[in-house]
């Protein structure tokens, strides 16, 4: 995710390592929902920066769009954010799965 890369690496450049994990709904007319923060990374600034980010997607449909034939009207996700700990960016999950009949 750009948007965040950016903002990390130029707010928490010299920072020590953080990681903080977000869950968050879709819905199927390309909302973000119920942003949450599952945990906590120890800086205040570095938390408030991936709900914005995680929030900013909101009505972004070509990236939200479900799969077609999809009948759900929620998808439940949840992100992994971290800076300056090896691997760093934004890692995302869902955790589910979808059988779609196609007629």
């Amino acid at each position: 995710m750009q948007r965040y890369n950016f903002f990390a690496k130029t707010a928490f450049k010299y920072s020590r390592a953080m990681g903080a994990r977000v869950n968050y709904q879709v819905t199927s007319d390309g909302r973000v929902i119920n942003v949450q923060l599952a945990q906590q990374a120890s800086n205040p600034l570095f938390n408030i920066l991936i709900v914005q980010v995680v929030k900013s997607l909101n009505g972004d449909v070509d990236l939200l769009r479900f799969p077609q034939g999809s009948r759900r009207t929620i998808v439940d996700k949840s992100g992994d954010f971290t800076v300056n700990a090896g691997q760093e960016g934004f890692r995302y999950t869902t955790g589910d799965r979808e059988t779609i009949r196609l007629r």
